[in-house]
């Protein structure tokens, strides 16, 4: 039986989202097969990262460092590493561009899984390397079909990210907070919206789950709207996720129509499959989400959620005071279940096997 290599760029223990997709689909890999993953550092025992993503199995866990940052000549010797420590007749995936290419080159066949276009440095070496032909041995997984058209690669999967559904299934349902969001705070993630949804709404409660750091000081022009009805919290781990979604009547899904990331270096609207989408569908609530055409066939308005009209002040403020009119959401509690239960980390590894079996 073929070995997974997993190789990643994650130093953990790590609050990204990045990180908790990589252990998420590595402990999926491993109720199929021996999996091993590549980190660039690890201070944390297994134990830990097992508790606190609620992992199932252990699988290695093999790191380059003990550095906290990395520039890109040490993202290339960790691709060196990664050469001489992968096994033979091994499945090699990544979610590393630059070890991906390397190995490729030293005619390692590897399939590495894309979120978003690769940038700076990064873009220059991959558009080069396509252009020579050399990406003969290497396939891709995109994350959505927005990205893989862009990139214009003919072939390769499209995969949305997943939850694991038994994560959530065991915890009841409470009505302790009435809106709640659970994410980053990156610029077009929501965070002006529930603002402004606070100032709209003086009498209701918005908790917000996130890391602080990331929010613009600019945002916190009236602190004594924040001190009145908008509760920050800092990141919880994963582990404490289930039971704050569950715990909470609305889960707000609020982009705007442009999402930046990385210091608002890159705009990620276009291909996002977030990661809190399927953990809010998982939790069963009602989910009050922006209508936006990159999750459009998951997200269903009066089926697993109710979407606004437009992404727009008026039409959300109009979409909360119908959510607070009506009282029977049984329909589409269920119908969030069982779209979580269709996006498990287990069907989206079936799927990469399955297309690995075709190659």
């Amino acid at each position: 039986m073929k070995k997974i290599n997993y190789i990643s760029e994650i130093n953990l223990p790590s609050n990204s989202g990045y990180a908790h997709h990589v252990l998420k689909i590595c402990d999926a890999f491993s109720n199929f097969k021996e999996t091993k993953l590549f980190v660039l550092s690890q201070t944390v025992k297994f134990q830990s990262l097992k508790s606190n993503y609620l992992l199932k199995k252990k699988f290695q866990i093999q790191k380059f460092s003990t550095k906290k940052k990395f520039n890109f000549i040490d993202r290339v010797s960790y691709a060196f590493h990664i050469k001489k420590n992968i096994e033979d007749q091994s499945i090699i995936i990544s979610r590393s561009l630059i070890s991906s290419m390397l190995l490729s080159i030293f005619n390692k066949k590897n399939i590495v899984e894309l979120h978003h276009p690769p940038t700076g440095l990064t873009n220059l070496i991959f558009n080069i390397y396509r252009f020579f032909g050399l990406d003969k041995n290497l396939d891709y997984i995109f994350l959505h079909k927005n990205l893989k058209k862009e990139l214009k690669i003919t072939k390769g999967l499209v995969l949305d990210d997943a939850v694991d559904y038994d994560d959530f299934r065991k915890i009841k349902k409470k009505n302790v907070r009435k809106f709640c969001y659970v994410g980053s705070l990156f610029r077009g993630k929501g965070i002006e919206t529930i603002i402004k949804l606070a100032k709209k709404f003086p009498n209701e409660k918005f908790h917000v789950y996130g890391d602080k750091k990331t929010l613009e000081n600019s945002i916190f022009e009236n602190k004594n709207i924040f001190r009145r009805n908008i509760l920050f919290y800092d990141f919880k781990s994963y582990r404490n996720i289930p039971e704050i979604l569950k715990s909470s009547k609305f889960l707000l899904l609020p982009y705007s129509n442009q999402v930046l990331v990385n210091s608002d270096s890159l705009e990620v609207s276009n291909y996002m499959s977030p990661l809190k989408m399927f953990d809010y569908l998982a939790a069963g609530r009602i989910i009050l989400a922006s209508n936006l055409n990159v999750y459009s066939h998951i997200l269903k308005n009066n089926y697993n959620c109710f979407l606004t009209e437009k992404n727009e002040e008026k039409y959300w403020t109009e979409l909360i005071q119908k959510a607070l009119n009506r009282s029977n959401f049984k329909s589409l509690e269920k119908n969030a279940i069982l779209t979580a239960k269709k996006y498990s980390w287990n069907n989206r590894v079936k799927k990469i096997l399955q297309y690995i079996d075709e190659l």
